[in-house]
């Protein structure tokens, strides 16, 4: 049975991620992990002169493993909101000293791991994961879809996802996940193409081609398409997903796309912090 990653570092935001994750367990059929990484850090002492010591690493193992215990006891009420035709997940949990992004690639190597959940560090909804070294990390290298959940927004009303596309192979993978959830939901699924204005390349309009064809053979009729011209791509992006109700955003990290274009606007802080939406992040291979 596949898994759903749930990373942890017992805030208030991490937590309320584990409750969003429990709910798209529950409609995907997954189990839950829930994994804290720590670290054995020095401890400054109390009077002038005195060396640097550390906490031994047993402290902060069972530190980790009370947190841990408690943050599944806080999800059991969640689990009992679940609907009669969902499947109750089992949920358990691991924690491990060290570097995240090696951790997660060796749980990955024993469990079948579909989905990496987390949620945003700060009270700005995506301020971490554009601006976070650790967020950053994990999606530049995870191997599965990552969901960054923000403060009071979850999956709990998906009725819209917008997809911003470049129409590469890549996407291939994406929309085909996209659909397994919008399936679970009953969602209707919008595909933006951002396009920079003059750009009606026949290489675009190929690739184009070439995804519609693969979207029409996987039969999901709630699929809609449009198009985004403009500079402005975040800006444009952003409005379009609060005038159509939009509960997740979906995007391929890639190094040549929108991705990479949305980083390099100064405004790109401000109007992901107002967007206040959950993000899904693909990998690009």
């Amino acid at each position: 049975m596949k898994t759903i990653l749930v990373l942890t570092d017992f805030s208030e935001n991490a937590t309320h991620a584990a409750a969003s994750a429990v709910l798209l367990g529950a409609k995907l059929h997954t189990n839950l992990l829930l994994f804290h990484n720590y670290q054995s850090l020095p401890v400054t002492p109390f009077y002038a002169g005195g060396a640097m010591v550390a906490e031994e690493p047993e402290w902060f193992a069972e530190e980790s493993k009370k947190h841990l215990a408690e943050l599944e006891k806080n999800l059991e009420p969640v689990l009992e909101t679940l609907d009669e035709d969902d499947i109750k997940p089992h949920i358990h949990s691991e924690s491990n000293e060290g570097n995240l992004v090696e951790n997660i690639k060796l749980i990955s190597s024993k469990k079948d791991i579909e989905l990496i959940i987390m949620g945003s560090r700060t009270k700005d909804p995506i301020d971490h994961f554009f601006f976070g070294s650790e967020t950053t990390s994990v999606i530049h290298h995870a191997k599965c879809p990552v969901l960054i959940i923000p403060p009071k927004n979850d999956l709990s009303n998906l009725k819209k996802i917008v997809f911003a596309t470049d129409f590469d192979k890549a996407d291939f993978d994406a929309i085909q996940y996209l659909i397994k959830i919008g399936k679970v939901f009953d969602t209707d699924i919008e595909v933006i193409h951002v396009v920079e204005p003059g750009d009606t390349t026949t290489i675009k309009t190929d690739k184009e081609t070439l995804f519609r064809e693969h979207v029409a053979k996987l039969k999901y009729p709630k699929i809609t398409y449009r198009k985004i011209i403009g500079k402005d791509v975040v800006k444009r992006l952003n409005r379009l997903c609060k005038e159509t109700g939009t509960g997740l955003l979906a995007m391929v990290h890639q190094h040549h796309y929108l991705f990479v274009r949305m980083l390099k606007h100064s405004i790109t802080k401000e109007i992901m912090i107002d967007q206040n939406l959950p993000l899904m992040v693909f990998p690009s291979i």
